[in-house]
């Protein structure tokens, strides 16, 4: 647990895809998770998490696959999300 900030900064660094799974009810590493969604089997396997496992690893596949056939189109896509939270920020500050 005393290495979880290191271990994602280290995984984001070289590109890899995260899938934090908790595996005990440890509250101090739900907090160390920050915003990151994270599949929770501290308390056994369930057919809703293991689910939720197997399509985020489909996902992070279909994810690095599209990267590797158009690697533009994901920085473009990121740029995209960034303007829609800038505008969407924008429109709440209006209000």
């Amino acid at each position: 647990p005393l290495y979880l900030p290191e271990q994602l900064q280290i995984a984001k660094e070289l590109g890899c895809e995260i899938i934090p799974v908790l595996i005990h009810p440890d509250k101090s590493l739900v907090k160390q998770f920050g915003a990151l969604q994270y599949v929770d089997m501290a308390h056994g396997l369930t057919v809703d998490n293991v689910t939720l496992l197997l399509n985020s690893i489909l996902r992070a596949e279909r994810r690095l696959n599209s990267a590797k056939k158009h690697p533009k189109s994901r920085r473009l896509n990121h740029h995209r999300r960034l303007y829609n939270q800038e505008i969407s920020s924008a429109k709440q500050s209006m209000l």
